[in-house]
């Protein structure tokens, strides 16, 4: 048994808890305590926004697209339009993050992106698999692009809300 499949093993045998714990210790440990206070009040309250709520998501939303664009050094006048795959994944990313934060319908969110309703389902459910297990160095490439892009949305979020 290689060491790949060693740690994988000790990870399965982790309690529920032990994961969370390991999760969040990965993922909160990158903000200030400032910023780790706000992220953890918000999930307290199950709540991420609910002051001026339209204005808030357009620049949520808005935020998501130009921290992709920068991520993959794309030019923001071909973002909607252009076939290359750096684009694509781009996009994917786009669409997968402002579902998971803003909980719009794939319709809603298609015309965000200007594409499709069936293409936002699409390249949702697909980055949503990627993110989950990814399977050749392309998807490893994406979900630490996807993993970036979130991060920075997270201290973001957390730099946004408005204090009470």
């Amino acid at each position: 048994m290689g060491e790949k499949e060693k740690r994988e093993e000790a990870i399965k045998s982790l309690s529920v808890y032990t994961k969370i714990e390991y999760a969040l210790d990965n993922l909160l440990g990158k903000l200030n305590p400032h910023e780790l206070l706000i992220i953890l009040e918000l999930i307290r309250k199950n709540d991420l926004y609910n002051h001026d709520r339209p204005k808030y998501d357009e620049m949520l939303i808005n935020y998501i697209i130009l921290t992709a664009i920068q991520e993959f050094k794309l030019d923001f006048q071909k973002f909607y339009t252009s076939k290359e795959h750096k684009y694509i994944y781009a996009r994917m990313i786009c669409f997968h993050i402002i579902k998971k934060i803003i909980e719009l319908s794939f319709t809603k969110l298609s015309k965000t992106l200007k594409q499709t309703r069936r293409t936002a389902q699409y390249q949702h459910d697909k980055c949503k698999r990627i993110i989950a297990k990814p399977n050749n160095d392309l998807e490893r490439y994406i979900k630490k692009k996807y993993t970036k892009v979130d991060e920075m949305v997270i201290i973001f979020i957390s730099r946004t809300f408005p204090e009470e």
